[in-house]
């Protein structure tokens, strides 16, 4: 079997054995090895008996796998695959790049683009396809949608669906509430900002950003005031139109 790098390696595996709780009670990994070295994904539960691993092989060449499972009839299961080149248009993973930009695994340079997708998952699978070929049609490449859903009334057959207040607070589970999620994921927020010294990476982007604003500036009369901290920003352009000076601001 030929997969190729940065693609997808899936594997398939059944256990006769019933468990009260399949996600919670099983444990499940495998240990992908190739001459680079060896990497252990885990498993998971894709229901009716059946678990998946998947696996992205980053180096090219023959790799031998084998899983580990507390499940017998999922422990020591082995095989392999060989990693070819990548196929047009597979890029691989996007990274940080030189500190301030972002990139494909093979050096293209990548721009985000991104907008939002709310209630997304939630939407029938019709309004689901709709909305990611508007967002492909005009180059988005990021969405960022909700884990827990917003309270929708209306019908869609009708082109008439809205979102609605909430009507319990502690009830509605979404991380714009004050409920226990909000607070989990606050508290989570605030762990990794600490842990990966986030405020001092945004002000280090902050002021190259600025920097950079300020040359194009020297360039550009049409861009007007830069003002804000790290990386909340704002800036004022400026515009002719009919022999009048029209002023914006944008936030940045």
């Amino acid at each position: 079997m030929n997969i190729e790098r940065w693609g997808l390696f899936e594997y398939k595996l059944n256990s006769p054995t019933q468990y009260e709780n399949p996600f919670r009670d099983v444990t499940l990994t495998a240990a992908f090895t190739c001459e680079a070295g060896t990497k252990t994904v885990e498993g998971f539960y894709d229901g009716d008996d059946t678990w998946v691993i998947r696996f992205m092989p980053e180096h090219l060449g023959p790799y031998s796998f084998q899983t580990a499972s507390s499940d017998s009839a999922l422990d020591r299961r082995t095989g392999s695959f060989v990693c070819i080149a990548p196929s047009a248009g597979n890029h691989g993973p996007v990274h940080v790049d030189k500190q301030y930009h972002f990139s494909y695994a093979d050096g293209t340079p990548f721009f985000p683009l991104g907008t939002t997708g709310y209630g997304w998952t939630y939407r029938p699978e019709e309004v689901r396809t709709q909305t990611l070929t508007s967002y492909q049609k005009y180059g988005f490449n990021k969405i960022r949608m909700l884990l827990t859903p917003k309270h929708f009334e209306g019908d869609d057959a009708q082109g008439d669906v809205r979102l609605v207040g909430f009507e319990n607070l502690m009830e509605d589970m979404n991380t714009f509430q004050n409920n226990m999620i909000s607070f989990a994921a606050a508290l989570k927020t605030l762990e990794i900002i600490d842990r990966d010294a986030l405020l001092q990476n945004c002000t280090e982007i902050g002021e190259y950003f600025v920097m950079r604003l300020k040359k194009m500036q020297a360039h550009h009369p049409e861009i007007g005031d830069i003002r804000g901290i790290g990386l909340a920003m704002s800036s004022r352009g400026f515009c002719r139109k009919e022999g009048c000076i029209i002023s914006t601001r944008s936030a940045l």
